[in-house]
C-alpha cells in the first residue's frame, strides 16, 4: 500500500496552457479516491503526473514520504489501466499477464504462481491460452486489470478504465473493482466523469474544474452540501434543479418568487441569508426532493407546466416548466403519467432547499 501526497503541483503546456495549477492533496494508504470532472479539467493529466508518465512543471510528488518528481516511472512501482486496455493482441491472456514480470526477470515459478493467483481473484484463469481477440470487452477489462494486479504494486491508477464498457457491463465492473479492493485494501486513483461510478465506489471523491480542486470528501458529503453551483449541477444525475430568484426580508419571512410562485420562508430558520436582502440569489432544491403529492407539513407548492415524462422503468423523470419557460427536473413513482403541458402542483420540504451567491456561485450557509 502506499500514501501519495501532492503538493502545489502544477502543469503548463506550451503556450502558456495551465492543465494543472497548485493541487495539494494527500491520498491515503488502503483509500479509494475517485477524480471527477468533465472532459479538460486536468484529472487524467494529475493521473499520469503520479505514475511519471507526464513531466511536472512545479510542485512534488510523494510516495511513501519519498519525492519522486525525478524518479523514472518504472522505478515508482505503480500500476495504471487505461481506458483501451492496451493488451498485446499476439499474446495470450497468460501472455499478456506475464510479459511485465518477465522484463523484470521473475522467476518462472513465481511467474505461474502469481499469474495462477490473480487469473483466481479475476476468475480468468478459464481464459488464459486465449488471444484478446478471443475476449469480449468484459473479460478485456478483466485482463487488463490483472496485467496491473500480478505486479503486486504498491498502487493502482485507472485512467477511465470503464469507459469503454456497455451500460450493464460498467455495472458489473464497477462492483467487481469494489470487491478487488476489498480484498486487496491496496490505494487506488481511479479516475473517471462518470457520476454513478464515482458516488458507487469512490471512499472520496475530489471533484475537479480548469484543473483545480473544487471540492474534496464522501460521495454523500459532497451530495448533501456542494460548496458552489458547478458541484451542485455536476454531481447526480439528474443534477440540482438551479433557479434564480431576488430575495425581500421582512417582517421575520424571506419572501422570493420561483417564477410566478411565491415562497415564504421564516427569516429565523435561515439567518445567512439576511445579508442578500433584495439582491439575487440561487435557489438549489435535487429532483428527489420535489413530489408530486404533499408527504409532510413543511411543504410549499410550486405551480407548473409538463414537458416530458421519461419513463425509465423502475423510475420515472418527469421534465417541468415554469410560466417563465425555466426548466426544473424531478423524481417521480415509475406509474406515473401526466400529459403534455398540463397544469400540475408539486410540492417540496422548505428544509431542502439550497443558496448560492449569485455572483461568486458559492454556496450560502
Amino acid at each position: 500500500m502506499a500514501e501519495i501526497e501532492l503538493n502545489n503541483l502544477t502543469k503548463i503546456y506550451p503556450n502558456n496552457i495551465t492543465a494543472v495549477q497548485n493541487i495539494s492533496l494527500k491520498i491515503n494508504e488502503g483509500e479509494f479516491i475517485v477524480f471527477l470532472g468533465p472532459s479538460g479539467c486536468g484529472k487524467s493529466t494529475i493521473l499520469r503526473m503520479i505514475a511519471g508518465l507526464e513531466s511536472i512543471t512545479s510542485g512534488e510528488i510523494k510516495i511513501n514520504n519519498k519525492i519522486v518528481n525525478n524518479v523514472d516511472s518504472s522505478e515508482r512501482d505503480l500500476a495504471i489501466v487505461f481506458q483501451n486496455y492496451a493488451l498485446y493482441p499476439h499474446m495470450s491472456v497468460f501472455g499478456n499477464l506475464s510479459f511485465g514480470l518477465k522484463l523484470r526477470k521473475t522467476s518462472k515459478s513465481e511467474i505461474e504462481k502469481r499469474v495462477s493467483v490473480t487469473s483466481e481473484i479475476l476468475e480468468i484463469n478459464h481464459l488464459l491460452t486465449r488471444k484478446p481477440k478471443e475476449l469480449s470487452g468484459g473479460q478485456q477489462q478483466r485482463v487488463a486489470l490483472g496485467r496491473a494486479l500480478v505486479r503486486d504494486p504498491v498502487a493502482f491508477l485507472f485512467d477511465e478504465p470503464l469507459s469503454n464498457l456497455d451500460a450493464k457491463l460498467r455495472g458489473i465492473m464497477r462492483t467487481e473493482l469494489i470487491k478487488l479492493h476489498r480484498k486487496l485494501n491496496s490505494t487506488i486513483i481511479h479516475v473517471t466523469h462518470d457520476q454513478v461510478e464515482a458516488m458507487t465506489m469512490g471512499d472520496r471523491i475530489c471533484i475537479l474544474n480548469r484543473g483545480e480542486i473544487i471540492q474534496i470528501g464522501s460521495p454523500l458529503e459532497i451530495y448533501n452540501n456542494p460548496v458552489n453551483t458547478f458541484v451542485a449541477g455536476f454531481l447526480a444525475s439528474p443534477p440540482m434543479n438551479l433557479i434564480n430568484s431576488k430575495i425581500s426580508i421582512s417582517n421575520s419571512k424571506i419572501d422570493f418568487y420561483l417564477s410566478d410562485n411565491k415562497i415564504t420562508l421564516p427569516v429565523k430558520n435561515y439567518p445567512h441569508l439576511q445579508l442578500y436582502n433584495d439582491n439575487e440569489i440561487i435557489i438549489g432544491i435535487r429532483p428527489e426532493d420535489l413530489y408530486v403529492h404533499q408527504i409532510n407539513k413543511n411543504m410549499q407548492e410550486l405551480n407548473v407546466n409538463v414537458l416530458n415524462v421519461e419513463a425509465l422503468g423502475p423510475e420515472t423523470i418527469l421534465v417541468v416548466t415554469f410560466k417563465n419557460g425555466k426548466e426544473i427536473y424531478l423524481r417521480v413513482e415509475k406509474n406515473y403519467f401526466s400529459k403534455y403541458n398540463e397544469r400540475i402542483r408539486l410540492y417540496f420540504d422548505q428544509n431542502k432547499l439550497k443558496f448560492f451567491d449569485s455572483l461568486t456561485q458559492n454556496a450560502i450557509f
